[in-house]
């Protein structure tokens, strides 16, 4: 019995090649998600450009509000099938503090944002649930958002 290895070498060949390219495409998608990431904290910035923003917990951006506190989160990509697809979730929540200790948090959800195009600027959209309401709110209009919720707790 006589072994093929051409075949062997062959197939050990193409599989490699085939790792180097999963491995390609997952540096170019962390690249682009980090772009992302980036973009997302300039924009966080900008909407909120009167007030101080501060950097804490390894990256949650977040703007005081008195006893209020915003908190941008930005979590890690979604893989499905060792692919990364989109991005998890960019959610901002508002916490209420009461000398330095939460007392009630409302999150906004599904702000998700495929990456079909690692160039596209992201367009993040928002549910925010508030007791039996939910309401679409873009993220360009978060500010204005954040001080209606804010004026209703106050």
């Amino acid at each position: 019995m006589k072994l093929d290895f051409t075949t062997i070498e062959k197939q050990a060949k193409l599989l490699q090649e085939e790792q180097e390219k999963i491995e390609q495409r997952d540096h170019e998608f962390q690249l682009a998600l980090d772009k992302h990431r980036e973009s997302l904290k300039s924009l966080f910035k900008d909407l909120f450009s009167d007030r101080e923003v501060k950097t804490e917990n390894g990256g949650h951006f977040c703007v005081n509000f008195g006893d209020f506190k915003i908190s941008l989160l930005i979590e890690t990509a979604k893989f499905e099938n060792g692919v990364p697809v989109k991005l998890n979730s960019v959610n901002p929540v508002i916490i209420k503090c009461k000398k330095d200790k939460p007392i009630a948090k409302a999150q906004f959800t599904d702000a998700t944002q495929y990456l079909d195009n690692y160039l596209e600027t992201p367009n993040y959209q928002y549910y925010f649930k508030q007791e039996d309401k939910t309401q679409l709110v873009q993220f360009s209009e978060l500010p204005t958002y954040f001080q209606i919720v804010l004026d209703a707790n106050a």
